[in-house]
């Protein structure tokens, strides 16, 4: 299926401007297109039950396929878009700006129905795409370090500020890493750490050390993805570089760019706005009157910032909690942007949608770039969580992904009714500019299974081995075993592992307790799941999962768990 940047291009094609202001009831049809050729035909019935909004109400077509919407005051741009079914695709998903006397007419071809109704899907987040190094260097400060700042006092300061970012890894790890890095161009042997933080700052600006190359390393990143085979992508935002900051030329350019690397292949993606996809919020020659301004290059690709569909027995509902201080349409408006509230329409739309799910028995997986928690482990600058004034919890939503804090995290919640909430590291590390010792690049897999969501965080370019249950969300790296107190288990226990090499499946993945096999079941190509009885454990058994590669070479990861119930294992004295 084509990037949803083309089906965008698809609809704004057809659009008719709607003046400023005015008041519009939309109506129009849903109808079931048989042959695929986007045209209502004789014998092609309309669809009953498939939500339809305006961006603030949600309404449902009738029995005879036709829908239609209160009136609201509407200033372009303004969308009509409906959730699109688990059982059909839409090509053209939303109208942009349709006029208010014409039938708003949704084609939906049916499309097959995994039996099993299991999908496999890729969380991406974070991206921060630009084609070349010297566009990260344009918005560091013109002439370098002021003359009044020490050399070495700018470099204490980077490193601070490194360490504050990723408390993970110990000063020495990160002096380590970046000595290495900057050993390989200069001797600095005698230098001081702080003077070679320096240096790997001004060497990997330099696109001639091809230390930091985002236009090698962007495509390769999404030619691995693609290469995964997904069923579809979720990006939660930060799609490009500081589109906040930037030049309105060079975040259009960076729009441009991402639309080419998610068109490099056949990959149905879900993109969530973020931050940096809100133009010239901190760029005074980025005025609110130039058309690229705010969400405008977001919604002129991608269409409405706020929206949602359906896969399998799932509701993805995709959230904008970003909001204008001022209105950007008045002349000479400027003022600032809240990144975690939701505008009055963005409230009431999720309110709508969410209960809409929900009596329909559909599991709800809510998108947002920010996160609606904060988990203090991660040590942010900001840690303001966004706002969901009550509606996750109001709905019982059951899974919450989102980006933005370029780190994994995993909260859940579900046997106390909460959400599970998924937070992934970033697909560009530190904006695809530190060792990837101190900060890995990846994204993570997820496959769902009976309603459920088992996910792992994957690193760029390398191959992935380990454990998603009975652990939770975070897998075991292939090198590694756990060494810490063995996981005390009770009752019938679930075990997942996941396994890739690198960006295929491996030929084949096998479950062991205590080095014999455990009978399993292959959950698609990457993940493999077994159940055993915790009271058959002893006080250090050792869950193993293998794998051997097309080539023949082996690897393996293992856990070690223990009954909950087993006497403790006596230390000699």
């Amino acid at each position: 299926m084509p990037g949803r940047a083309c089906l965008a291009a698809l609809a704004l094609s057809a659009s008719i401007l709607l003046p400023t202001g005015a008041f519009a009831e939309r109506s129009g049809l849903v109808f079931v297109d048989a042959n695929g050729n986007g045209a209502l035909d004789a014998g092609e019935p309309g669809r009953a039950g498939v939500a339809v909004s305006d961006g603030h109400h949600v309404v449902e077509s009738g029995p005879d396929g036709r829908f239609r919407l209160p009136p609201r005051e509407l200033s372009p741009p303004s969308f009509v878009h409906v959730t699109c079914p688990a059982d059909a695709s839409c090509p053209v998903w939303f109208h942009r700006d349709p006029d208010a006397g014409a039938s708003i007419d949704f084609a939906l071809a049916p499309a097959p129905v995994p039996a099993s109704g299991d999908l496999f899907f890729v969380h991406v987040t974070d991206a921060h795409v630009y084609p070349r190094v010297e566009d990260m260097a344009a918005l560091l400060p013109d002439g370098g370090l002021p003359w009044f700042v020490p050399r070495v006092l700018a470099g204490w300061l980077l490193l601070h500020r490194v360490d504050r970012m990723y408390p993970q890894h110990s000063r020495e790890h990160i002096v380590a890493a970046i000595r290495e890095v900057v050993s390989q161009h200069r001797d600095v042997s005698d230098a001081w750490d702080a003077s070679v933080a320096v240096d790997y700052l001004e060497l990997a600006l330099d696109p001639a050390t091809g230390i930091a190359d985002p236009g090698r390393d962007i495509p390769r990143a999404f030619d691995e993805i693609a290469a995964l085979s997904p069923d579809f992508v979720v990006n939660t935002g930060d799609l490009v570089m500081e589109g906040n900051s930037g030049s309105p030329e060079a975040v259009e350019r960076w729009f441009d760019y991402y639309v080419e690397m998610a068109g490099r292949h056949d990959l149905e993606i879900y993109e969530t706005i973020g931050n940096n996809e809100l133009g010239g919020t901190s760029n005074d020659d980025f005025p609110p009157s130039d058309p690229r301004y705010g969400r405008a290059l977001f919604q002129r690709h991608f269409g409405p910032s706020w929206f949602s569909f359906e896969r399998g027995p799932f509701h993805f509902a995709v959230v904008d909690t970003h909001r204008p201080d001022f209105d950007p349409r008045e002349e000479g408006a400027d003022g600032d942007w809240s990144f975690y509230d939701m505008e009055d329409a963005v409230r009431d739309w999720l309110d709508a949608d969410l209960a809409r799910a929900r009596a329909a028995g559909r599991r709800i997986v809510v998108l947002n770039h920010e996160p609606f928690y904060y988990d203090p482990a991660w040590e942010f600058d900001d840690p303001t969580p966004a706002d969901d004034q009550g509606l996750l919890a109001k709905h019982a939503v059951d899974y919450e992904l989102s980006g933005h804090i370029h780190r994994n995290g995993f909260e859940d919640a579900p046997e106390s009714g909460g959400t599970t909430r998924i937070t992934t590291g970033a697909l560009s590390g530190f904006r695809w500019m530190l060792p990837l010792t101190i900060d890995s690049r990846g994204y993570r897999l997820i496959y769902a299974h009976e309603g459920r969501l088992y996910s792992a965080w994957k690193d760029l370019d390398e191959p992935l081995l380990g454990f998603v249950a009975p652990r939770g969300a975070a897998a075991i790296h292939p090198a590694s075993t756990h060494a810490a107190a063995p996981e005390a288990l009770k009752g019938r226990v679930e075990v997942v592992a996941v396994g890739v090499d690198v960006d295929r499946p491996f030929a084949s993945l096998e479950l062991r307790l205590d080095g014999r096999p455990l009978e399993s079941r292959a959950w698609g190509a990457y993940f493999v799941h077994a159940h055993l009885d915790a009271s058959t454990l002893g006080p250090d058994s050792r869950l193993e999962v293998r794998a051997r590669s097309a080539g023949g070479s082996e690897a393996s990861a293992s856990l070690r768990v223990a009954s909950a119930n087993a006497p403790k294992r006596q230390e000699r004295p």
